[in-house]
């Protein structure tokens, strides 16, 4: 998705549909954006990837991505570990 707004509600639902977890892996500052937006419109948790609200060091994109944990690596383990969660509390 290019942008959060305008969000297509209709085929995010569809997407989301019958999947035993959402993520969302954004370029951007998590906090007001996609992930956020899909969460509330779904009503259930969301993973969520991308920068904190707070300046961010000077880097490559390849070490900006390591540092806050959007690299393939970091995002598979997350989300390993959030469908471990599930099935242990769900």
């Amino acid at each position: 998705v290019r942008s959060v707004k305008p969000i297509d509600m209709q085929t995010i639902k569809l997407c989301a549909a019958g999947k035993k977890m959402i993520a969302s892996v954004e370029d951007n500052v998590v906090l007001g954006g996609f992930g956020e937006r899909v969460e509330g419109l779904l009503k259930r948790h969301v993973v969520k990837f991308g920068y904190p609200d707070r300046p961010i060091v000077q880097g490559s994109i390849k070490e900006l991505k390591q540092l806050y944990g959007m690299d393939g690596e970091h995002i598979a383990l997350q989300i390993e570990k959030s469908l471990a969660k599930q099935k242990v509390y769900g």
